[in-house]
């Protein structure tokens, strides 16, 4: 590969993948309960991986739900406040902000979301945390992005990217500007709404392909996806 941009995503730290647990027998029940709640929300099948502190406590969760549907039928539930349990009560509370409250208060934690992925029959959504508690802040925005940017992402329709990552970073964004947002929670909500990274199965040597989300187009190079 010739020179390559390289783009960082903000999370899937070793140290804190080997804390995982996703034995249901170990789990919280709170943990499960929530786990629950996102099956009805989402229509699916879900996981939650554990990450604890040095006490044994739950202090974050790396979330997968699996959908037996395509994407498109998604973001159709999506956008009739279906699916996703983000329709909001008169204190602008989504039945997902319910329940992740549910959860801390029972672990008297503020536990956090790490990673949210969601597969599809079609594609997967990564969603990467980049600062305390931008997942819960932002996911049903994120979504609407999605759903919004469609048509671009897909190539007018015509190629689905297998995986979607939410967000990626230039590498001229320089990772201490990261560690500052997650240490600071400083309010910086654009940055899942400027660079994704994709994967289509057409790209040479499964190599990243960038969308510019501000610009609603692909970013044609080479890219080299990397872990932050």
């Amino acid at each position: 590969m010739s020179s390559s941009q390289k783009l960082i995503m903000s999370n899937r730290n070793p140290i804190l993948q080997r804390q995982f647990s996703g034995d249901e027998k170990k789990t919280p029940k709170a943990v499960v309960d929530f786990r629950k709640d996102l099956d009805r929300f989402f229509f699916g099948d879900s996981t939650i991986a554990c990450i604890r502190n040095e006490f044994g406590q739950v202090t974050e969760l790396v979330v997968s739900i699996s959908c037996n549907f395509g994407i498109t039928e998604s973001l159709h539930h999506l956008n009739r406040g279906d699916w996703g349990g983000f329709v909001r009560d008169r204190q602008y509370r989504s039945q997902f902000d319910r329940s992740l409250l549910a959860l801390r208060k029972k672990c008297s934690l503020e536990i956090d979301i790490s990673e949210f992925t969601i597969n599809f029959l079609d594609t997967s959504i990564i969603i990467s945390k980049i600062y305390p508690n931008s997942i819960p802040d932002y996911l049903d925005a994120i979504l609407n992005a999605v759903s919004l940017n469609f048509v671009h992402f897909t190539k007018a329709m015509t190629e689905m990217p297998y995986e979607i990552f939410v967000p990626v970073f230039i590498e001229e964004m320089n990772v201490p500007k990261l560690e500052k947002l997650r240490n600071q929670n400083l309010d910086m909500p654009r940055s899942y709404f400027d660079f994704w990274g994709l994967y289509f199965s057409s790209n040479q040597n499964n190599e990243a392909t960038v969308y510019d989300v501000n610009e609603k187009k692909i970013i044609e190079g080479d890219f080299l996806l990397l872990d932050f």
